[in-house]
């Protein structure tokens, strides 16, 4: 496109670094205001044309957020030290502008949708939900003579609701550094709050009957759907059986185009890190030409705690693109342990 330009951001930042105590204390804190127009957007064109896109400044997005590191020494005695750091991150991104012809950008194809829509966060989910009243209570259908009786009433297939978001509402580290002698301990605490992530793997497990959730689907393993009933607005309490026909002909997996089921809250905490190490004097091997001698032992991703369903909510199918937050048939995390002999010469 020869009429393309750069894109532009403005931005603004406050911060402090302040420290106490002979810098037993200190605070970090910066506060971000950015706005980037003329944000690059690709086009479909059709095939006749010799190409598939044409790049055109056409969005805006806005990114606000707060940094802070708080850094602190609890405890400093002859051979006891620890350290331990704070970091807290808060970053809200959101789409300020698409072109007028558009009710939303699709940044991202698949079941759901990741879409650019104004007013929305960057990276927001949008697929089909549930038919349901005014208070957000999903619909069942009552009718006896219904072949759907006492299951949801089914989705809406022309309307795209937001389901939820990628981006987390925060992040919390906490740092940590124990050193007695020689010996020093350090471990690494992370804590996610809010994201979202399509769990595919679960909703593609449930259409061919393979997920552990649907081992009971016969006579005398009925549940009932939290919801409402469509004649009269009751609680429901019809009981049904999620059998074979729910899962693989029905409504009861990713496949059927019913998403909003296997978006799930992506938060976390987790242990990040953890190490050892065993440092030696110097000079210990009557040499000077060695100024530092470490044994070490360190893991990664030693424990996850979290209410996702699958195996990590940390994973992304498409790698490092604009299509984040999808697990379908994803590998998992890995889990790792180092020993090793650190030289300073």
């Amino acid at each position: 496109n020869p009429e393309l330009e750069p894109e532009k951001t403005n931005s603004w930042e406050i911060g402090a670094d302040l420290k106490f105590f002979k810098n037993m204390l200190a605070l970090d804190f910066t506060y971000f205001n950015n706005y980037s127009d003329g944000l690059l957007m690709p086009f479909r064109l059709s095939g006749t044309s010799g190409y598939r896109y044409i790049y055109m400044n056409t969005a805006g997005m806005s990114s606000k957020g707060y940094e802070v590191v708080l850094y602190g020494k609890p405890l400093q005695r002859s051979v006891w030290v620890w350290d331990c750091y704070f970091n807290f991150t808060k970053i809200k991104n959101i789409v300020e502008k698409i072109p007028d012809d558009l009710e939303y950008f699709n940044i991202g194809w698949g079941d759901p949708w990741i879409v650019a829509m104004e007013g929305q966060p960057y990276q927001s989910f949008f697929g089909y939900d549930w038919y349901k009243d005014e208070n957000g209570n999903v619909i069942i259908d009552d009718d006896p003579e219904s072949d759907n009786y006492g299951f949801p009433l089914g989705f809406d297939k022309d309307t795209l609701v937001y389901l939820g978001k990628v981006n987390p509402d925060w992040v919390l580290g906490w740092t940590n550094n124990i050193m007695w002698k020689n010996l020093t301990f350090s471990f690494l605490l992370e804590y996610k709050k809010g994201g979202d992530i399509s769990n595919e793997t679960r909703g593609s497990l449930y259409y061919f009957g393979a997920h552990k959730d649907t081992e009971n689907r016969e006579q005398g393993d009925e549940v009932v759907f939290e919801g409402v009933k469509e004649s009269d607005g009751s609680e429901n309490d019809i009981p049904v059986v999620k059998d074979a026909d729910w899962y693989f002909y029905g409504q009861g997996s990713a496949h059927s185009g019913q998403w909003a089921s296997f978006i799930e809250d992506a938060s976390w905490l987790r242990l990040r890190e953890i190490s050892l190490t065993y440092t030696l004097g110097k000079g210990i091997l009557g040499d000077e030409f060695i100024k530092g001698l470490d044994i070490y032992f360190a893991g990664k991703n030693l424990l996850l705690i979290t209410k996702y369903s699958g195996i990590d909510p940390e994973t992304s199918l498409w790698g490092a693109s604009n299509k984040q937050g999808i697990d379908l048939y994803n590998m998992p995390g890995t889990r790792s342990y180092t020993v090793g002999l650190r030289v300073d010469f």
